[in-house]
């Protein structure tokens, strides 16, 4: 890839002039179009948008542990080139949720996946689980969620159609700083 200025991305590497990505900031009124977007992308025209969509507006209204969104903005114009929502689990103690990750590169999903699980993790989380389709609509976010961390834990066959499976993921977050601290 070239930058604006002509330079490849081996280029910039080489110099040492390659970026990190963008720091994850909060979900702002002004970033939920383009977060949207993001969803649609990764989700596709399927009906599993449906849920994503539905967390993104809750966490959009904000001041609710269970929906919460992080975003990465790249350019000038401050796009939005990644987003995550997640929160702490409905009726679980120390689990969270992962609704939705989408990313214009692996490099940001990831780092937004990481994020949210130091958020959750802080919070007392020792896990974030993830229910997604195994469906082919669905095999970049799949990939996305493992390079982020994320393990197979388990399946229900069949369940969306013949064929289709929920699975069923899991990244373990360990313990919060304190009790890691406590416990030593």
């Amino acid at each position: 890839m070239t930058s604006p200025h002509g330079e490849s991305d081996d280029q910039r590497a080489v110099d040492g002039r390659h970026q990190a990505p963008p720091a994850p900031v909060a979900l702002d009124p002004a970033d939920v179009a383009g977060a949207a977007e993001l969803i649609a992308v990764a989700f596709g025209e399927s009906p599993y948008a449906e849920l994503p969509r539905w967390a993104l507006s809750q966490a959009a209204r904000g001041g609710n542990a269970e929906y919460q969104a992080l975003v990465a903005r790249l350019g000038e114009g401050r796009q939005v080139a990644a987003v995550v929502v997640f929160g702490l689990a409905d009726g679980a103690e120390a689990a969270g949720t992962l609704y939705a990750l989408a990313a214009s590169s692996p490099e940001l999903g990831r780092a937004l996946a990481d994020e949210a699980a130091r958020i959750m993790r802080a919070g007392g989380a020792r896990f974030l689980m993830c229910e997604i389709a195994d469906d082919p609509v669905l095999d970049r976010l799949s990939r996305l969620l493992l390079q982020a961390g994320f393990v197979e834990e388990s399946r229900v066959p069949d369940l969306y159609r013949d064929g289709v499976a929920l699975r069923f993921l899991r990244r373990e977050l360990g313990a919060a700083p304190d009790e890691a601290g406590a416990a030593g």
